[in-house]
């Protein structure tokens, strides 16, 4: 399966977050989830933009590729998986799709991967103007954030975004993608 994900994000802190949470989803249950960040021992998926997960939701396991094309859009490519997930655990080729394997194998990687370790989100997720807003609250190496992400159809409702963070009087930050966040909290363990 392939998708085109395009969303908007914006870092925010404890307070704004509840801010947020108590306006917009007081009433939402949280689910929890694990992103298993897959790569190889000397990180070739990310010295080539890629990300490789396995996101763990309830009872299903779930591999993604992602590829950035643009800012705010990525390509996913996407293949359940029955396996059960650890960290240290080898990611065979068996277990990605063509696609996964030809893009990776485009990039000349060709060392083993192994799940180097999970972030958990709880997440909270509405409807809201034409897309859907999505709160986070990630734990992973030591570290916890917050995040407000807006994921949409069009680039151009990114006004919906921007006028939801000056609503809640909230600076717009410089966020990086979730993967990123991890590997920079990786490096400084």
């Amino acid at each position: 399966m392939q998708e085109t994900e395009i969303e908007f994000k914006n870092l925010l802190t404890k307070d704004e977050f509840e801010n947020i949470e108590r306006a917009l989803f007081k009433d939402v249950e949280a689910v929890s989830q694990t992103n298993y960040y897959v790569d190889t021992d000397r990180f070739d998926l990310r010295s080539n933009y890629l990300m490789l997960r396995i996101r763990k939701r309830e009872d299903m396991n779930m591999l993604t590729l992602k590829v950035p094309m643009d800012e705010h859009v990525t390509e996913e490519f996407h293949n359940p998986l029955n396996e059960d997930i650890h960290i240290g655990d080898i990611v065979n080729k068996d277990m990605l799709s063509r696609p996964m394997f030809l893009i990776i194998r485009s990039h000349l990687i060709n060392r083993t991967l192994r799940v180097v370790d999970k972030l958990t989100t709880l997440r909270k997720e509405i409807d809201y103007n034409g897309g859907t807003l999505v709160l986070d609250y990630s734990t992973y190496l030591g570290h916890e954030d917050y995040e407000i992400e807006f994921e949409v159809d069009d680039v151009s409702k990114e006004t919906v975004f921007n006028e939801l963070l000056d609503t809640f009087n909230i600076t717009k930050k410089d966020t990086p993608v979730k993967v990123e966040r991890f590997y920079n909290a990786l490096e400084s363990n």
